[in-house]
């Protein structure tokens, strides 16, 4: 190979390896902004209790337990999207961690509440992240009245995500799905039983891991 050519074979080698590098941070760009854009809302109201003076030292405590709390839902969801972005799949046990760490916040306003989960499976990282939302918008529906809250995080037949709530109702299942997400192929179901309202969200196990 002459110099010439080899000189050309190297300019486009380092073009190829600019143009790799900038679609890289193009890419990544936009997710740090999707990110941004989902987690606005939260922060928002982080920064609106803040602003506030409270009255109190009860005040004060209830408005740190409930940044604490906003502050977990910010730290996960970004999480949550970057383990969507880089992987189809995500164990269980994710799930369990991001909800466990809300409750431990959720129990200091003086609420009881508790998740159990089975033996960790993996799963598709889309739905793991979708019940983590929706799990998200049940607890804020109920968090003022102090409810108690039991997650139950099942895999004997597929995923599945089940909140019993008692001490207050939550919203129709219109609210408790996140704006602009799909099920794809879940079921999401609510009910009540002696002043015990449930929700569950599954999926069934896909043959290819039966």
């Amino acid at each position: 190979m002459s110099d010439s050519a080899l000189e050309g074979a190297e300019i486009k080698s380092s073009t190829e390896q600019l143009h790799e590098q900038k679609a890289q941070y193009l890419a990544q760009n936009a997710l740090y902004d999707r990110i941004g854009q989902k987690i606005r809302g939260r922060l928002e109201e982080m920064e609106t209790l803040l602003m506030k003076d409270p009255d109190s030292p009860e005040e004060v405590d209830a408005a740190l337990v409930r940044l604490a709390f906003l502050g977990v839902f910010v730290k996960r969801i970004s999480n949550w999207m970057l383990l969507n972005e880089m992987q189809y799949r995500t164990g269980t046990g994710e799930l369990y961690l991001s909800i466990r760490e809300v409750l431990d916040v959720y129990g200091m306003s003086g609420a009881f509440c508790e998740v159990r989960g089975d033996e960790e499976i993996e799963a598709d990282t889309r739905h793991l992240m979708l019940a983590f939302e929706i799990f998200e918008l049940a607890i804020r529906a109920v968090y003022d009245q102090r409810a108690s809250v039991l997650v139950n995080i099942g895999t004997r037949k597929g995923f599945s995500m089940r909140i019993s709530v008692d001490g207050a109702p939550l919203p129709g299942l219109d609210a408790l799905m996140p704006a602009g997400r799909s099920l794809r192929g879940g079921r999401l179901k609510r009910s009540e039983e002696d002043e015990v309202c449930y929700l569950s969200l599954s999926y069934e196990r896909e043959e290819d891991e039966a």
